[in-house]
C-alpha cells in the first residue's frame, strides 16, 4: 500500500479490537482465479472479507471470492487485475 508519501507499507498481520486479522495489497490475481493465502492461518472460517479489486489504471474489477479457508480464499477477476483485501474474525 502506497501512502502518497514515498512510503509502502506492507501489512501481513494485524489485531483490530482484538480481533486476528489478516491483511493483503496489491496482489496480483488472474481471471483464471488466483489463491490468495494469508501468512500464518485465522482460527476459523467465520470472517469478514472486504477486497478492492483494480485494473492498472485504478479502475474497479469485478470479482468472484469463493473457497473461503482459515489459510486463505480464492480470487476470480473479470479480467487480470491487482486485489487489496483485509480479512477480519467475526
Amino acid at each position: 500500500m502506497s501512502l502518497g508519501i514515498g512510503l509502502n507499507l506492507t501489512i501481513n498481520k494485524l489485531i483490530i479490537m482484538g480481533k486476528p486479522t489478516r491483511a493483503g495489497f496489491d496482489k496480483a490475481v488472474t481471471a483464471a482465479g488466483t489463491t490468495i493465502t494469508f501468512s500464518t492461518p485465522l482460527p476459523s472460517t467465520d470472517y469478514a472479507l472486504t477486497v478492492r479489486c483494480f485494473d492498472g489504471s485504478g479502475n474497479p474489477v469485478a470479482v468472484v471470492i469463493t473457497e473461503k479457508a482459515t489459510t486463505g480464499f480464492k480470487a476470480t477477476p473479470a479480467i487480470n487485475a491487482s486485489l487489496d483485501y483485509i480479512a477480519i474474525i467475526n
